[in-house]
Protein backbone atom coordinates (compact mmCIF):
# COMPACT_ATOMS: atom_id res chain seq x y z
CA UNK A 1 0.00 0.00 0.00
CA UNK A 2 1.15 3.38 -1.10
CA UNK A 3 1.73 6.05 1.75
CA UNK A 4 -0.61 8.98 1.29
CA UNK A 5 0.79 12.10 0.48
CA UNK A 6 -0.93 15.39 -0.02
CA UNK A 7 0.08 17.33 -3.23
CA UNK A 8 -0.99 20.40 -1.45
CA UNK A 9 0.56 19.96 1.70
CA UNK A 10 3.21 22.76 1.15
CA UNK A 11 0.62 25.00 0.52
CA UNK A 12 -1.23 24.10 3.31
CA UNK A 13 1.98 24.41 5.67
CA UNK A 14 2.25 28.19 4.49
CA UNK A 15 -1.29 28.59 5.27
CA UNK A 16 -1.15 27.68 8.83
CA UNK A 17 1.88 30.08 9.46
CA UNK A 18 0.55 32.70 7.57
CA UNK A 19 -2.40 31.91 10.07
CA UNK A 20 -0.17 31.76 13.39
CA UNK A 21 1.26 35.12 12.22
CA UNK A 22 -2.04 36.91 11.67
CA UNK A 23 -3.09 35.73 14.86
CA UNK A 24 0.00 36.79 16.59
CA UNK A 25 -0.29 40.42 14.66
CA UNK A 26 -4.07 40.67 16.11
CA UNK A 27 -2.44 39.87 19.44
CA UNK A 28 -0.16 42.75 19.40
CA UNK A 29 -2.63 45.15 18.08
CA UNK A 30 -5.41 44.16 20.69
CA UNK A 31 -2.48 44.69 22.91
CA UNK A 32 -1.99 48.35 21.51
CA UNK A 33 -6.13 49.41 21.65
CA UNK A 34 -6.09 47.89 25.04
CA UNK A 35 -3.18 49.99 26.37
CA UNK A 36 -5.10 52.99 24.50
CA UNK A 37 -8.07 52.37 26.59
CA UNK A 38 -6.46 52.24 29.81
CA UNK A 39 -4.87 55.96 28.36
CA UNK A 40 -8.67 57.17 27.94
CA UNK A 41 -10.01 55.80 31.11
CA UNK A 42 -7.18 57.76 32.59
CA UNK A 43 -7.27 60.31 31.38
CA UNK A 44 -11.12 60.42 31.94
CA UNK A 45 -10.54 60.12 35.44
CA UNK A 46 -8.15 63.17 35.92
CA UNK A 47 -10.90 64.93 34.05
CA UNK A 48 -13.48 63.69 36.94
CA UNK A 49 -11.24 64.43 39.77
CA UNK A 50 -10.32 67.86 37.91
CA UNK A 51 -13.97 68.88 37.55
CA UNK A 52 -14.58 67.68 41.52
CA UNK A 53 -11.60 69.36 42.37
CA UNK A 54 -13.46 72.93 40.40
CA UNK A 55 -16.97 72.27 42.39
CA UNK A 56 -15.29 71.80 45.88
CA UNK A 57 -12.84 75.45 45.44
CA UNK A 58 -16.14 76.82 43.92
CA UNK A 59 -18.02 76.45 47.46
CA UNK A 60 -15.53 77.77 49.30
CA UNK A 61 -13.23 80.71 48.80
CA UNK A 62 -11.53 80.40 45.65
CA UNK A 63 -9.02 82.86 43.86
CA UNK A 64 -9.86 83.61 40.43
CA UNK A 65 -6.07 82.83 39.07
CA UNK A 66 -6.58 79.31 40.70
CA UNK A 67 -10.13 78.48 38.91
CA UNK A 68 -8.94 80.19 35.78
CA UNK A 69 -5.70 77.63 36.35
CA UNK A 70 -8.46 74.85 36.60
CA UNK A 71 -10.75 75.70 33.68
CA UNK A 72 -7.30 75.82 31.26
CA UNK A 73 -6.52 72.18 32.39
CA UNK A 74 -9.42 70.72 32.00
CA UNK A 75 -9.78 72.48 28.54
CA UNK A 76 -6.46 70.47 27.93
CA UNK A 77 -7.53 67.11 29.33
CA UNK A 78 -11.10 67.44 27.05
CA UNK A 79 -8.49 67.83 23.90
CA UNK A 80 -6.40 65.07 25.03
CA UNK A 81 -9.61 62.89 25.94
CA UNK A 82 -10.88 63.93 22.24
CA UNK A 83 -7.76 62.96 20.68
CA UNK A 84 -7.21 59.67 22.51
CA UNK A 85 -10.82 59.05 21.39
CA UNK A 86 -9.59 59.37 18.03
CA UNK A 87 -6.95 57.27 19.00
CA UNK A 88 -8.67 54.51 20.05
CA UNK A 89 -11.00 54.22 17.23
CA UNK A 90 -8.09 53.82 14.75
CA UNK A 91 -6.73 51.32 17.34
CA UNK A 92 -10.14 49.09 17.23
CA UNK A 93 -10.35 49.85 13.33
CA UNK A 94 -6.86 48.01 13.02
CA UNK A 95 -7.96 45.58 15.47
CA UNK A 96 -11.21 44.60 13.29
CA UNK A 97 -9.33 44.62 10.27
CA UNK A 98 -6.90 42.58 11.67
CA UNK A 99 -9.65 39.94 12.81
CA UNK A 100 -11.23 39.86 9.31
CA UNK A 101 -7.70 38.86 7.69
CA UNK A 102 -7.44 36.08 11.15
CA UNK A 103 -10.55 34.70 9.81
CA UNK A 104 -10.06 34.83 6.23
CA UNK A 105 -6.77 32.86 6.42
CA UNK A 106 -8.31 30.20 8.64
CA UNK A 107 -10.81 29.54 6.06
CA UNK A 108 -8.11 29.11 3.46
CA UNK A 109 -6.38 26.90 5.99
CA UNK A 110 -9.43 25.23 6.72
CA UNK A 111 -10.47 24.29 2.94
CA UNK A 112 -6.88 22.96 2.26
CA UNK A 113 -7.68 20.79 4.98
CA UNK A 114 -11.02 19.79 3.64
CA UNK A 115 -9.56 18.84 0.34
CA UNK A 116 -6.38 16.55 2.29
CA UNK A 117 -9.05 15.15 4.19
CA UNK A 118 -10.92 14.03 0.88
CA UNK A 119 -7.69 13.22 -0.84
CA UNK A 120 -7.06 11.19 2.42
CA UNK A 121 -10.59 9.08 2.06
CA UNK A 122 -9.98 8.94 -1.43
CA UNK A 123 -6.81 7.16 -0.80
CA UNK A 124 -7.83 4.63 1.58
CA UNK A 125 -10.62 3.58 -0.73
CA UNK A 126 -8.56 3.12 -3.15
CA UNK A 127 -5.76 0.86 -0.70
CA UNK A 128 -8.97 -0.93 0.10
CA UNK A 129 -10.29 -1.91 -3.16
CA UNK A 130 -6.68 -2.93 -3.99
CA UNK A 131 -6.21 -4.93 -1.13
CA UNK A 132 -9.39 -6.53 -1.51
CA UNK A 133 -8.77 -7.62 -5.18
CA UNK A 134 -5.01 -8.90 -4.29
CA UNK A 135 -7.00 -11.15 -1.41
CA UNK A 136 -9.77 -11.90 -4.31
CA UNK A 137 -6.90 -12.89 -6.92
CA UNK A 138 -5.08 -14.59 -4.06
CA UNK A 139 -8.20 -16.88 -3.26
CA UNK A 140 -9.03 -17.65 -6.75
CA UNK A 141 -5.14 -19.17 -6.95
CA UNK A 142 -5.40 -20.88 -3.74
CA UNK A 143 -9.16 -22.36 -5.14
CA UNK A 144 -7.46 -23.40 -8.58
CA UNK A 145 -4.17 -24.43 -6.68
CA UNK A 146 -6.19 -26.66 -4.55
CA UNK A 147 -8.42 -27.57 -7.53
CA UNK A 148 -5.41 -28.85 -8.99
CA UNK A 149 -3.96 -30.34 -6.31
CA UNK A 150 -6.84 -32.21 -5.26
CA UNK A 151 -7.58 -33.42 -9.03
CA UNK A 152 -3.87 -34.94 -9.67
CA UNK A 153 -4.52 -36.72 -5.88
CA UNK A 154 -7.86 -38.24 -7.02
CA UNK A 155 -6.20 -39.41 -10.24
CA UNK A 156 -3.19 -40.67 -8.27
CA UNK A 157 -5.10 -42.45 -6.05
CA UNK A 158 -7.17 -44.13 -9.30
CA UNK A 159 -4.04 -45.44 -10.62
CA UNK A 160 -2.83 -47.16 -7.28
Amino acid sequence: MKRFQFRLQTVLDLKEKREESVQLELAVLETERRAEADCLEALNGRQAEGKEYLRSRLRGTWAAEEVSQTYAYLDGLAGQIKRQKETLRLATERVARKREELLEATKERKALERLRDIARENHMERCLKENQKKSEEFSILRYEHNDQFAGSASSGEGKS
